[in-house]
């Protein structure tokens, strides 16, 4: 799934999705088409970006839109978290970690190479430079949904997990590990915890 979007510039922000979540509600029962729903974003400027050229594939790969017959609709679990921004971004969040899950592209990201745990913030932190630039957009929309933040201390280059994230993260990624075996393929470990 990471390798599919790493050619998008833009995975989405929080206010992007809302907008869109709560246009597409208006009308869920007839659906959307994708373009219609991409002119509508078309040179606006959402969170100081303008191009979002890969937050609709995103929301189709982590099922909170589906799509059939050329049109998209709302997942309906997604539906009742539509009350506010924050609410709608937690539910976001828990999708697209319980979708990367199974990626292993993710796991190349999120291995124990680039894994630590800070002791001081009691919180794991990954190195920047686990995403590379590939995998920016990705860390840039792991950012803006605040699933990872920069370190506290400004001279130290990782990512701290978000306390607020950190159970659906340890339940749905740091449960499993992926030890490296015969090249890029790996297989689950269960109950591994850093």
């Amino acid at each position: 799934m990471l390798k599919e979007l790493s050619h998008f510039d833009n995975l989405g922000t929080p206010s992007y999705f809302y907008e869109l979540l709560l246009t597409l509600k208006e009308n869920q029962e007839a659906g959307w088409k994708i373009d219609d729903v991409n002119r509508i974003f078309y040179n606006r400027i959402i969170d100081n970006r303008r191009l979002f050229d890969g937050c609709i594939q995103l929301a189709i790969k982590i099922g909170i839109l589906l799509s059939a017959d050329g049109y998209i609709f709302i997942d309906k679990k997604l539906l009742m978290s539509l009350n506010s921004i924050a609410q709608m971004k937690d539910r976001i969040v828990e999708y697209l970690l319980k979708a990367v899950a199974n990626d292993d592209d993710f796991y190349q990201i999120f291995n124990s190479q680039y894994l630590s745990y800070d002791v001081i913030y009691k919180s794991p932190q990954i190195s920047i430079n686990a995403f590379g630039f590939k995998y920016s957009n990705f860390k840039q929309l792991l950012i803006d949904f605040n699933v990872i933040t920069p370190h506290p201390i400004p001279e130290i280059k990782n990512l701290m997990i978000n306390p607020r994230y950190k159970k659906i993260f340890d339940k749905e990624v740091l449960s499993l590990s992926f030890v490296q075996s015969k090249g890029k393929s790996f297989k689950r470990r269960k109950n591994h915890k850093i």
